[in-house]
C-alpha cells in the first residue's frame, strides 16, 4: 500500500506542472488521493458547472481487508459557502460499491455521498472530505458508513 501512495504521489506531483488552473469546468478530469474508510485512488470528472461522477479504487480496513471500488454521481451546491479566494461547494450524490473480500462473499450496495469540496485558487488542485452512508444488499443487508478526505489534482 506504501508504494502505491508513493506512485500515486509521484504521479500527481509530476502531473502539476501540465496542469491548469483549478475552475470548475467541463470534461476536466481530477486524480489524487482518498484516505480514510477506503484508502486508494480517486478520479472526478465534471459533467457541467455542478454535477461530477467520482470514483474510487481503494483499500478497505473495514473488518477483513478488501478491495473497494465505488462510483457517484455528485451535485455540487457553490452558493451556499463563501470564500474570498477559491471556490467551495456542499455536494451530495448517489452511486454504487463493489467490495470484494477474500475467503468472504463479496458485497455490492448504494452509497450516497455528502462532503465538502475547496478548489484551491491558482491551482488545479481540490481538497475534499466526505461521509457516505451504504446500504449493502448482497451477499445480506447491512448499513454502514464510510467517511474519507483526499485531495485530487486537475488537468484537461
Amino acid at each position: 500500500m506504501k508504494k502505491l501512495l508513493t506512485l500515486i504521489s509521484f504521479i500527481c506531483l509530476t502531473t502539476a506542472a501540465i496542469a491548469q488552473p483549478s475552475t470548475v469546468q467541463q470534461n476536466q478530469w481530477g486524480v489524487g488521493v482518498i484516505a480514510g474508510e477506503p484508502t486508494g485512488l480517486s478520479l472526478k470528472t465534471w459533467l457541467s458547472d455542478d454535477r461530477a461522477l467520482d470514483a474510487a479504487v481503494a483499500w478497505s480496513f473495514e473488518g477483513k481487508s478488501s478491495l473497494h471500488v465505488h462510483a457517484s454521481y455528485l451535485f455540487h451546491d457553490f452558493e451556499l459557502l463563501h470564500t474570498d479566494r477559491g471556490a467551495m461547494a456542499l455536494y451530495i450524490g448517489a452511486g454504487v460499491r463493489y467490495k470484494a473480500r477474500s475467503g468472504h462473499k463479496d458485497r455490492f450496495g448504494f452509497r450516497a455521498p455528502i462532503g465538502i469540496a475547496y478548489h484551491i485558487p491558482d491551482n488545479p488542485i481540490e481538497i475534499f472530505a466526505e461521509v457516505a452512508p451504504i446500504v449493502d444488499l448482497s451477499p445480506d443487508s447491512r448499513v454502514v458508513i464510510s467517511g474519507s478526505i483526499g485531495f485530487r489534482f486537475y488537468f484537461n
